[in-house]
């Protein structure tokens, strides 16, 4: 409940009570019986009695000592007062002692909102940095992965480029080796079979048998015969097969 609220609900209950108070002190003083108080005692002093003889009545007055004489309503109206006087007092103390509490209160609530503006304005502060940094963090990454698939469009040009490379070298060494096998059949074919035989043998299998199946085929025979039978069986599948 609002503290302002909470005030004038108080001062609206404290008026109602000092109006039923004030009613209830009208009716003792005014009309009692109506609340089956008896009436008040009137006063029947006189300074002189009539029915006294008249020499009494003529004679000198004693003196008179003035004595204060309060009926029952009369002290009950005092201490009807009296109470009245204390429940007020007790009422503009409770009154001020609540509006104290309330403006302490009031005061701790708007301490405790300025240190709520002053949180969220320190974590707003601290938002809007991260969301920089993870902005930056974003662009960084989006940058790297360009990157990323940049270098892989290179390497993979790159392999295709080794690939045509590494395909022409082997088509360069194939024609390279053919013109050497072709040079080395010229020349065992003016050579002796029997030295011919001997080199074939440690070469490898597949070089001699495209040695030999260039050489002519009579000189081929001559060597084949003269090289070991396992050898020369190796060769013979080799060239069949090519």
């Amino acid at each position: 409940m609002e503290p302002k609220k909470l005030l004038m609900i108080i001062m609206s209950v404290l008026l109602a009570f000092v109006v039923i108070i004030s009613a209830f002190l009208g009716l003792i003083k005014f009309y009692p019986a109506a609340l089956g108080l008896p009436e008040p005692a009137k006063d029947t002093t006189n300074i002189m009695n009539p029915n006294l003889p008249q020499q009494q009545a003529s004679a000198a007055p004693a003196p008179v000592i003035p004595i204060a004489h309060l009926t029952q309503y009369q002290l009950d109206s005092l201490n009807i007062e009296l109470m009245k006087r204390n429940l007020d007092s007790n009422e503009r103390k409770a009154i001020i002692d609540n509006n104290r509490f309330l403006i302490d209160s009031i005061n701790k609530i708007n301490n405790m909102i300025a240190g709520l503006k002053d949180n969220f304005s320190k974590t707003s502060d601290t938002l809007n940095k991260k969301a920089g940094v993870s902005k930056k963090l974003s662009d960084s990454l989006t940058t790297l992965y360009n990157l990323y698939l940049k270098a892989n469009n290179e390497i993979a040009a790159t392999k295709e480029k080794i690939k045509a490379q590494e395909k022409s070298i082997e088509k360069n060494v194939d024609s390279l080796s053919q013109k050497n096998f072709e040079t080395f059949a010229k020349i065992y074919n003016g050579s002796s079979p029997k030295e011919v035989a001997k080199i074939l043998e440690q070469i490898d299998e597949k070089d001699a048998a495209k040695i030999l199946k260039m050489m002519q085929k009579k000189k081929a025979s001559k060597v084949l015969d003269l090289m070991k039978p396992e050898v020369s069986a190796a060769i013979l599948l080799l060239g069949a097969g090519n």
